[in-house]
């Protein structure tokens, strides 16, 4: 059985809980870490916030939602990435320090990579114990680029999912990841992208835990980026009022690589949309 990746505190789902998994008889590995001042700083009143220095978000931008399609698309299985590219698309650390994510938690190697299968049951299984709805939007709680339903897992798909990279603010209270799924054709890819870009416009608000520690969250669909012509996007936003959770997946023939962005306004929405149109440049540029 594949390991599943383990991201650290990059999202809000995880702080929800200490998601771990066993592996094989004798060995446990971190799924996710908890997000200490998340809990905290969610039951804050707003000016409280202020006092202590956790910035506001401001508001998200308009506009429509990307063409998960890219405009003049790479064929794969003529032009195939394979899982040895992940080095040339991990963010450098120019780029993480200048958002704010100074502290390196995990890279590339550090983990076994992991599979759509592997991933869809341990994080379905978080999903039902955290009582998250609605179930459309079971989506949002993936680390890695994958889509598929609650109720209808993905049995007997082994395509490779890799950790590339996860890094924190000083805190440990923020961070960023990027992991990426190599599928087995371009065509599976761009099923992918646009079955992202469905789920996103069916997702407008979700919520997890019970009674008074219920967290809500609305969910936007990302504005079009300014990509490459080999390369697509689709993503969201999540808005918790005291903090953004920013997710964008870029295509390019059968490669995705997913970037997700966990912060309390210090990395801005313009900041996120730049770190993911530099990537994509990147990414249209790599040999196959």
């Amino acid at each position: 059985m594949s390991d599943p990746i383990p991201p650290a505190v990059a999202s809000a789902r995880s702080a929800r809980t200490w998601w771990k998994v066993g592996i094989g008889a004798a060995s446990v590995i971190l799924l996710g870490v908890i997000v200490w001042a998340i809990v905290t700083v969610a039951a804050l009143a707003p000016d409280v916030m202020r006092r202590a220095g956790i910035l506001e978000p401001g508001e998200l931008s308009t506009g429509e939602a990307g063409d998960p399609v890219a405009a003049e698309p790479d064929e794969c299985p003529e032009d195939c990435f394979n899982g040895l590219i992940g080095d040339d698309l991990v963010l450098s650390d120019e780029t993480l320090d200048a958002l704010g994510f100074t502290e390196r938690y995990a890279g590339i190697g550090d983990y076994a990579s992991s599979t759509p299968s592997s991933e869809h049951r341990i994080t379905a299984k978080i999903w039902v114990e955290d009582e998250s709805t609605p179930d459309n939007c079971f989506f949002t709680a993936m680390y890695a680029p994958s889509v598929y339903p609650l109720n209808n897992p993905p049995t007997g798909n082994f395509e490779p999912m890799q950790l590339l990279g996860t890094s924190t603010d000083k805190s440990e209270t923020y961070s960023i990841d990027q992991s990426i799924r190599i599928f087995a054709t371009s065509e599976l890819a761009s099923e992918h992208m646009s079955d992202l870009a469905d789920a996103v416009d069916g997702c407008s608000q979700m919520q997890f835990g019970t009674g008074s520690s219920v967290t809500t969250a609305e969910v936007v669909a990302m504005p079009a980026l300014s990509l490459p012509a080999s390369v697509s996007a689709s993503g969201w936003t999540e808005e918790y009022g005291f903090g953004r959770h920013y997710v964008a997946d870029i295509q390019r023939s059968n490669l995705v690589v997913r970037t997700l962005v966990w912060t309390d306004a210090r990395v801005t929405e313009d900041d996120f949309r730049t770190t993911v149109e530099d990537l994509a440049v990147r990414l249209s540029e790599l040999d196959y």
